[in-house]
C-alpha cells in the first residue's frame, strides 16, 4: 500500500509543507504494509510523466502554501493534469493540506469548499482537508515547539493511512483564529507603521538584495 505525498510549494524541499510532509509520511511508514512516495512539484519537468506515479497510489495527498488567496500556479497546472487523466486517479483516496503564513484560516475556506468539489469530479475518494494558518514561523520554532509539530503531523500520517480519513479538529491546537476581531486589524495596522514592525519584510528584502527597490514601480 502506498501514500503518494505531493508538495505543491514553490520552495519544494525548503518549504514550510516539506516540514510538515515528512512527519506525516513518516506517521504513514509507521503502519505496516504502508510506504511513501513524495513529489515536489517544482522540481517536475513533465507533469504526465508522474501519472504513473499515481496510478500506483493508493492515498493521494496534497499540500501547499496559500500565496494572497490563491493556490501557486504548479499546483494549478497539476490539477489540470489530473483532470486530463481522470481515469488513472478514479476510485483513489485524496486528501489536501493548505497552510499559510497569515494566522486567520477564512482566506482558505473557499479553496477547502474547491478541493469537495473537485474530488467528486475526479471520481475520488474525499477523506478531508484541513486549513492551517499561522505556519511561517515552523521552521524558526523552538526545540519543544517543533517536537509538538512532529508529533501531531506523525499520529496525522498514521490517521491517514490506517483510518482513510483526515479529522480537521485534530488539527485544532495550531490552526490559527478563524478571522481575528476588527480591533486587532487595527492594531496590526499601526504596529506595521513602526519601524520595528516592518522588520521581518525589510530582512527579506535584504536577503534578496532587493532592499533599495522597495518602492520602485516599474508597470506605472
Amino acid at each position: 500500500m502506498q501514500l503518494l505525498a505531493i508538495n505543491g510549494s514553490p520552495r519544494g524541499k525548503k518549504s514550510n509543507s516539506r516540514i510538515i510532509l515528512k512527519s506525516i509520511t513518516s506517521g504513514a511508514e509507521s503502519v505496516e504494509n504502508w510506504r511513501t512516495d513524495t513529489i515536489y512539484l517544482n522540481q517536475v519537468s513533465s507533469y504526465e510523466e508522474r501519472i504513473a506515479s499515481i496510478t500506483i497510489a493508493d492515498v493521494i495527498l496534497l499540500i501547499f502554501p496559500l500565496y494572497t488567496d490563491s493556490m501557486p500556479g504548479i499546483v494549478m497546472k497539476f490539477i489540470e493534469v489530473l483532470q486530463n487523466n481522470r481515469e488513472c486517479i478514479a476510485q483513489k483516496k485524496i486528501g489536501f493540506i493548505i497552510q499559510s503564513g497569515f494566522p486567520e484560516r477564512h482566506h482558505s475556506v473557499f479553496i477547502q469548499k474547491y478541493f469537495i468539489k473537485l474530488a467528486q469530479k475526479l471520481d475520488c475518494c474525499y477523506i478531508g482537508s484541513a486549513i492551517l494558518g499561522g505556519i511561517e514561523g515552523i521552521q524558526n520554532s523552538s526545540k519543544e515547539e517543533f517536537e509538538e509539530y512532529d508529533i501531531l503531523f506523525t499520529e496525522i500520517g498514521r490517521m491517514i493511512v490506517s483510518e482513510g480519513k483526515i479529522e480537521e479538529e485534530m488539527f485544532d491546537s495550531i490552526k490559527g483564529p478563524y478571522k481575528f476581531p476588527r480591533w486587532v486589524a487595527f492594531l496590526f495596522k499601526y504596529i506595521m507603521k513602526l519601524k520595528k514592525g516592518q522588520s521581518f519584510w525589510d530582512n527579506q528584502l535584504k536577503t534578496n538584495n532587493a532592499y533599495e527597490q522597495r518602492f520602485e514601480r516599474p508597470y506605472e
